[in-house]
C-alpha cells in the first residue's frame, strides 16, 4: 500500500517510526496541507467531525467523510461540508437516515460500511445461565438502570464486563450473585463471556448507538443481547435477530421481564454469524476510493 499520513497527536507518541511534522501546533488545515505535499495523497478521509471546523475543509480536494456520530450536525458549515464531499461513509443505516433528516445528501455519495470485529465466532454448548452486562458502566450506556434489574432476580448470576463511573460501580460490588470484573482489553469480550457461561448479555444504552461494536462481540461468542428499541441496536436485532428489544418508556422493568422470560425459557432467538470483519470493512473502504479514482483497480 501507499503511504499514509495519519493527523492525529496521540499516535506520533506510540509509532515506532513517525514523520513528526515540523509545524504541528500549526491549524489543521495546514497539517492536512503538509500530509498531502509528503505522501502525494488523492484524497482525504476525516474519521469523526468531533473537534474539526467543516469550514475549514472546503478547500481541499477529494474529501471522504466517515462519521461515527452526530458531531458534525452541529456544525453549522454541514451541509456546505456535504456537498463538497466526494462520499460519506456511515457505519449503519440509522445513522445514515438521521443526517438525511437534517442534511441534503443528494449530492454526495453514501456508503454503509459496518465496522468489523476481530476473531471467529465461538462455538459452545451446554447450560449458559449466567447473564451479563457488557460495556462502560456509565448513565448513558444505562448502568444507572442495573441496581433495579438485578434486585428483581435475585437469584440469577450476573457478570458485569467493563469499568466505568464509580458512584454507579460500587453500589453493584456488593448485590448477591454479581461479579464485577472490571476493564477488559480489546477484542477479549467473546472469550469472556464463554468463559464465564454467559448466555445473555444486557446492552441498556439509553442514547441511540450508530452501531456497537460490544453488540458484535456479543454475537462472536454465541450471545443474544437485550436492548432499547432505538438506534442501531434497533436496526441490527430487527434485521438480522440475535437479541430483544425493548421500549424506551419501559426502562428497567422492560428489561428486567425479558430476563424473566428468557430464565424461564419462554424465549430463544439465533444468534447472527455473518459478522463484520476488519478484512472486510478494509475491503469495503478500499472499494470507495477505487469507486472514486483515488486508487488503482
Amino acid at each position: 500500500m501507499r503511504e499514509v499520513a495519519l493527523l492525529h497527536p496521540g499516535v506520533l507518541e506510540i509509532a515506532s517510526t513517525a514523520w513528526r511534522s515540523p509545524s504541528f501546533g500549526i491549524p489543521l488545515e495546514s497539517a492536512i496541507a503538509n500530509g498531502l505535499e509528503r505522501t502525494g495523497a488523492r484524497g482525504i478521509v476525516i474519521e469523526g467531525m468531533a473537534g474539526f471546523d467543516a469550514a475549514s475543509l472546503l478547500r481541499f480536494e477529494n474529501v471522504i467523510l466517515s462519521l461515527h456520530d452526530l458531531s458534525l450536525l452541529d456544525d453549522p458549515g454541514a451541509q456546505k461540508l456535504m456537498n463538497h464531499a466526494r462520499a460519506a461513509i456511515f457505519p449503519s443505516a440509522f445513522l445514515r437516515d438521521r443526517h438525511r433528516a437534517q442534511l441534503d445528501l443528494s449530492q454526495v455519495a453514501t456508503h454503509v460500511i459496518e465496522p468489523g470485529v476481530r476473531g471467529r465466532s465461538i462455538a459452545r454448548s451446554g447450560a449458559r445461565r449466567a447473564i451479563a452486562y457488557a460495556g462502560s458502566v456509565k448513565r448513558h450506556k444505562g448502568g444507572h438502570l442495573l441496581p433495579e434489574i438485578i434486585a428483581s432476580m435475585p437469584l440469577a448470576v450476573w457478570h458485569l464486563f467493563g469499568g466505568g463511573d464509580e458512584e454507579l460501580l460500587r453500589p453493584l460490588h456488593d448485590l448477591p450473585g454479581v461479579t464485577v470484573h472490571g476493564y477488559y482489553r480489546d477484542g477479549t469480550l467473546p472469550s469472556l463471556l464463554a468463559r464465564h457461561d454467559i448466555g445473555l448479555a444486557l446492552l441498556p444504552s439509553i442514547v441511540p448507538e450508530s452501531y456497537s461494536l460490544t453488540l458484535s462481540e456479543c454475537w462472536r461468542a454465541g450471545v443474544p443481547a437485550v436492548t432499547f428499541d432505538h438506534g442501531a441496536h434497533a436496526e441490527r436485532i430487527a434485521r438480522d435477530g440475535g437479541g430483544w428489544l425493548v421500549p424506551r418508556a419501559e426502562g428497567a422493568a422492560g428489561f428486567a421481564a425479558i430476563v424473566r422470560r428468557w430464565l424461564a425459557g419462554e424465549i430463544t432467538t439465533n444468534v447472527p454469524t455473518n459478522i463484520a470483519t476488519p478484512h472486510y470493512a478494509a475491503a469495503a473502504h478500499l472499494a470507495v476510493y477505487r469507486e472514486l479514482g483515488l486508487l488503482e483497480s
